[in-house]
């Protein structure tokens, strides 16, 4: 009842993407992946104020399946550039935008300081600097990280954002209004 309107790509594994929304939702579909990584999912909302352009992000992991962890590891930055330049082509510049999803690096991270070059302000840093999105699993879960984030552009004007704990997932759910 609070989401009515619900899209969802059920695809294998963590390549899955679903949004929830207050206001009516245009799907224009998913974006090709890069080098087999995860698809971007790009949409539009209709809000009271007037349409809001989505980019659902899930950049690729710092390790991938190369064979070569260290290389992996080191071009993960320049991937992750490549991934957001090529997915954010499909935005259009005359309406207020927000990316978000799972970026798989910091706040301190190549694609998000790409964005945060083009305009764009991280949410979750605002008000919460520091608070994970993910859990990994360890000894007394002690392996945190701050990967999914909440960008938007000019036009909007930020009140709050957080975490909540919870959903079956270990990463956890940024709540930005």
């Amino acid at each position: 009842e609070t989401y009515p309107y619900q899209a969802f790509q059920p695809l294998e594994g963590a390549d899955g993407l679903g949004v929830l929304s207050r206001y009516p939702l245009t799907d224009y579909g998913l974006l090709p992946r890069l080098q087999g990584w995860h698809p971007a999912w790009h949409l539009t909302v209709e809000t009271p104020a007037g349409r809001v352009e989505l980019l659902n992000l899930h950049l690729r992991a710092s390790f991938d399946r190369s064979g070569n962890p260290l290389k992996s590891y080191l071009s993960t930055g320049s991937d992750h550039v490549a991934e957001v330049e090529t997915f954010s082509r499909s935005l259009d510049p005359t309406l207020p935008r927000v990316v978000l999803g799972d970026f798989n690096e910091g706040v301190d991270g190549a694609s998000v300081a790409l964005l945060e070059s083009k305009g764009f302000t991280n949410a979750l840093p605002l008000y919460h600097p520091g608070q994970p999105t993910w859990i990994g699993t360890s000894v007394a879960d002690q392996l945190e990280l701050t990967v999914d984030h909440v960008l938007f552009d000019t036009r909007f004007v930020p009140l709050d954002a957080y975490i909540i704990d919870a959903g079956g997932s270990d990463h956890l759910p940024v709540i930005a209004h």
